[in-house]
């Protein structure tokens, strides 16, 4: 009798880790749920030196809703700053990724964890020489 449940619950173990293994993981959003990028705004911070910053973001959904494009003009400082940003699912790495270009440089970042309570970590692979990997 214990021989036969014991199977049962085998039986019943290794079906569910069927299911489980053959649904695909859902792709990360480069949308948080329930908040809007699209249109323009002001933002205001600080640098890590404290000093003051502040720059008009215009956000738009590209690509069929699949891709988030940010554009960055800076107010203060004046250093005639502009980025352009794009972020959106890597289905072969299986992670958001963002592309920032500038007019200073290039750079790239990812997430593999993607929007955490309205907040996006992104990581750049570390270069060799000690910083963010530049385009």
């Amino acid at each position: 009798m214990w021989i036969v449940h014991g199977c049962l619950l085998l039986l019943c173990l290794a079906a569910s880790v069927s299911r489980a293994l053959a649904q695909e993981k859902k792709p990360l959003s480069a949308i948080p749920e329930g908040f809007q990028f699209v249109g323009t705004w002001d933002c205001e911070g600080t640098f890590r030196n404290n000093k003051v910053h502040k720059a008009v973001f215009t956000g738009a959904l590209i690509l069929g809703n699949k891709w988030l494009e940010l554009s960055e003009q800076d107010v203060e400082p004046a250093t005639g700053y502009l980025a352009k940003y794009l972020i959106g699912h890597d289905s072969e790495q299986k992670h958001l990724v963002e592309f920032d270009a500038n007019n200073f440089g290039a750079a790239t970042y990812s997430s593999e964890e993607g929007w955490q309570n309205h907040v996006l970590a992104m990581t750049s692979p570390i270069s060799d020489a000690g910083g963010p990997s530049h385009l």
